[in-house]
């Protein structure tokens, strides 16, 4: 299988905030119609998103498979050496195909470059096994946080910490 990957910016926007949408109110079946409506109108809403990519606050990428987004992760721009992952989701038909791993290595070779030295991200229970297959390292769990979920926080480092990276 072909996958491509290539950075969302407000070119492919629409694209990507469609995909974003279907996938978080039909794949994380934790979130209330309540969180979601909270989700798409004021949390990640398309208003919002706009202005993190114009401000450039926001790193996507997006994998691509015959020119069709099927996979995006969505980060917060690195700071002080620590990249924060937002969102990881992969179209239900092409889970457990690598894609999302595909995009996770992509993005963790850009942001080394960048002088990032350490991946953070909270997940569901149910991604436990996946993160840890793919080298995050489990550290602790948040209980009854954001929209009263738990919250596993999983780290990767992927480069030692040198201040004459991270202070980029």
């Amino acid at each position: 299988m072909k996958i491509t990957i290539r950075r969302i910016t407000l070119k492919n926007f629409d694209h990507f905030f469609d995909f974003f949408k279907k996938t978080v109110s039909s794949e994380f079946k934790e979130y209330s119609k309540g969180d979601l409506n909270y989700i798409f109108s004021r949390g990640w809403s398309k208003k919002r998103y706009v202005s993190w990519l114009k401000n450039k606050d926001r790193f996507i990428l997006g994998a691509f498979y015959k020119n069709k987004l099927v996979a995006v992760i969505d980060t917060e721009m690195p700071f002080l050496g620590v990249c924060f992952c937002s969102w990881l989701m992969v179209d239900k038909k092409l889970q457990n195909k690598g894609v999302g791993t595909k995009l996770l290595k992509e993005l963790e070779k850009i942001m080394k470059k960048k002088g990032v030295h350490m991946m953070l991200l909270y997940a569901d229970k149910h991604n436990i096994p996946y993160y840890k297959k793919v080298g995050y390292k489990w550290v602790g769990n948040i209980n009854k946080s954001w929209f009263g979920q738990d919250h596993h926080v999983f780290v990767k480092h992927i480069q030692k910490p040198k201040e004459k990276n991270y202070l980029k």
